[in-house]
């Protein structure tokens, strides 16, 4: 996870965000991370982020904006050339191995 983290930290310095946002989306990754057991988000797709998002609106009744912090924090760790692949990923439905068996 500690790999992850730092090159989530480097895509973020690099594109210039604000300390502030790198602290936070740092955190909801690890966060995501935690909620799903430590499972790696490599293996994971959209009904695990679903699974969070929901819990953080049912459970934790958090703010629509919160929920949406959240999601970009997750999309963020994505190197920024896979961002985009990421986000197709996602509203698609697909996960990492599945799109690679037709790359």
């Amino acid at each position: 996870m500690s790999q992850l983290l730092y090159e989530v930290r480097n895509t973020l310095r690099v594109h210039h965000y604000a300390m502030k946002t790198e602290k936070s989306y740092v955190q909801w990754i690890k966060r995501f991370i935690l909620f799903h057991n430590k499972q790696h988000p490599a293996k994971m797709g959209k009904p695990e982020v679903e699974q969070f998002l929901t819990s953080l609106a049912v459970v934790r009744k958090a703010a629509p904006s919160t929920q949406n912090q959240a999601l970009q924090a997750i999309l963020a760790a994505l190197p920024s050339q896979y961002q985009m692949i990421g986000k197709l990923f996602y509203g698609s439905g697909l996960r990492l191995m599945e799109c690679l068996v037709y790359a």
